[in-house]
């Protein structure tokens, strides 16, 4: 190693590198010089090391993002343009078969856009007829239900007319039964007598066969009021009850 590169670390020549002076020899050898980068590299490898702070992005990512930018605006300027453009083209070209105008559509977009609102009107509108078409829905089946239950009681009513209509005409016999023996336990004895052409109660009381007084064509009447049409008018063949006289000399209609 050089004489004057050892005198450094030794000390000798300190108080001359304090003072800021250097050895022109030192500074002249290469090696030294290599030497003395390679102790100045360690000691800085051996330091902590040094963080670089983040700062602004430069200008050259400023541009990739206006870049970046650029091309999602374009993106989406193509997409409404193609939108707009197969709207234009949904609408009907004129008599000549001229291709719509911008302005002409949105005259159409405009006509559109009032029957678009007319359309949601008159869904409203439906809306509602449905709901008041399902209530009077639920009041007919209300009143269905309600009319099958009338039917159902009217059934039975009509079971019960029909019934009591049997039994009134049961009774109706009977009692023209009982009427009979009844006459018969009130007149006694009796017997029949056949009208003839032109007779009446008075001569048919009058004859000799029957009471021989004709006072007594009460008694017919009273006993044949149900058996003859008209008891003033007698009609040839009708058969009249002629009651005899009780054995207990009473007599009573």
């Amino acid at each position: 190693m050089n004489t004057g590169f050892s005198a450094i670390f030794r000390g000798e020549e300190s108080n001359r590198f304090r003072k800021g002076s250097v050895n022109a020899d030192l500074c002249r050898n290469p090696v030294c010089i290599v030497y003395a980068v390679l102790l100045l590299s360690g000691s800085n490898l051996c330091a902590a090391p040094v963080e670089v702070s983040i700062g602004a992005p430069s200008r050259l990512q400023t541009l990739e993002r206006k870049a970046s930018e650029y091309e999602r605006y374009k993106e989406q300027y193509q997409e409404i343009q193609e939108m707009f453009d197969n709207m234009l083209a949904l609408l009907p070209a004129d008599d000549e078969g001229a291709v719509p105008t911008p302005e002409a559509g949105y005259g159409m977009l405009s006509d559109l856009l009032e029957k678009a609102n007319q359309a949601e009107s008159l869904s409203r509108e439906l809306k509602n007829l449905q709901k008041k078409s399902r209530f009077i829905q639920r009041q007919c089946d209300a009143l269905k239900e309600e009319n099958e239950g009338m039917k159902a009681v009217l059934v039975q009513q009509e079971e019960k007319i029909r019934s009591l209509k049997a039994e009134t005409e049961k009774w109706k016999a009977e009692s023209e039964g009982l009427r009979e023996t009844i006459e018969r336990l009130l007149l006694g004895e009796f017997e029949y007598y056949e009208v003839k052409e032109g007779e009446t109660l008075q001569s048919i009381a009058a004859n000799p066969l029957v009471y021989g007084d004709p006072s007594r064509a009460a008694w017919l009447r009273q006993a044949n009021w149900r058996r003859v049409e008209n008891p003033d008018v007698l009609s040839p063949g009708e058969v009249l009850i002629v009651p005899r006289f009780p054995r207990n000399g009473s007599y009573e209609f």
